[in-house]
């Protein structure tokens, strides 16, 4: 992350897999990012911005073939 006056922006990642079950052939992969941002408007007053994108994937197993995902959200966070 990194932040300039009442900017700040952030990016993170995550790549993962596991080994399925017995009897159940490949492994499963979890690859996740996003990037966020936000504007301080005053003490404890902040707008907030987020983007994600997810990819839930087993090419191997023919009975799962995964799920792929995104969303945005915009928020207002305030601190006491």
């Amino acid at each position: 992350s990194y932040g300039q006056g009442p900017w700040a922006v952030s990016a993170q990642m995550h790549s993962g897999d596991v080994e399925d079950s017995i009897g159940i052939a490949g492994d499963t992969t979890l690859d996740i990012w996003s990037i966020s941002g936000s504007y301080t408007l005053g003490p404890g007053l902040r707008v907030i911005a987020s983007y994600q994108d997810a990819d839930l994937n087993n090419e191997d197993n023919i009975a799962a073939n995964g799920n792929e995902g995104n969303s945005f959200s915009v928020g207002v966070a305030a601190g006491f």
